[in-house]
């Protein structure tokens, strides 16, 4: 990732007061109570930066509500150039304006439904750029993710959900009628089954 990047920006930005990182498996992660790991050490804002604890994967989006900007500044790769990460999801339902990198997919989403500001990827100056937009507009931007409830669903597991209940749907024919029960594609947390 261009966690690296965004670090080594944070010197620039004076308008941020503070990094957070979700601690989950990332190679960097830190104890969450003590030090910061050596790489932020080594090009970032000590004070700054936060390791955060991993958190169920349904309990993200309220997690993060209270951030104002969510990151992701993912390197251009083959698999990045066509990846649309759960954390990108994460924000919109938790109503942030995203700043991404110029990976293929998640930039042309942010431009085309207007969800934040694009970088390009591994360009510290150019992501001070994106953040310094975002940080200006951000209100405007926040207000059109959180009140657009189509886009939040879309973007939703229980969106996506429903996009492969209908596809097996397709491919199976009828369904058990479990399928179809209200809240059935609605995920509370991994591994959930509805009853």
């Amino acid at each position: 990732m261009g966690l690296i990047a965004v670090l080594a920006s944070g010197p620039r930005l004076v308008r941020v007061p503070r990094l957070g990182i979700h601690g989950g498996d990332h190679p960097v992660r830190g104890d969450p109570l003590g030090d910061p790991p050596p790489p932020v050490r080594a090009v970032g804002p000590v004070d700054r930066f936060h390791v955060l604890p991993y958190v169920e994967p349904g309990l993200v989006p309220d997690y993060i509500r209270s951030a104002t900007l969510g990151l992701s500044p993912l390197l251009r790769s083959g698999n990045h150039d066509v990846a649309l990460t759960n954390k990108f999801c994460e924000y919109i339902a938790a109503g942030l304006p995203i700043v991404t990198s110029d990976t293929p997919v998640q930039a042309q989403l942010v431009r085309d439904l207007g969800l934040g500001t694009v970088h390009r990827a591994n360009d510290v100056a150019d992501f001070v750029r994106a953040v310094e937009q975002a940080l200006t507009d951000h209100d405007r931007l926040a207000k059109r993710i959180r009140e657009d409830e189509k886009l939040r669903h879309r973007f939703s597991w229980a969106g996506q959900a429903e996009i492969v209940r209908d596809v097996y749907t397709e491919v199976l024919g009828p369904l058990p009628s479990q399928a179809w029960q209200e809240r059935a594609t609605h995920i509370s947390r991994l591994g959930d089954v509805p009853e």
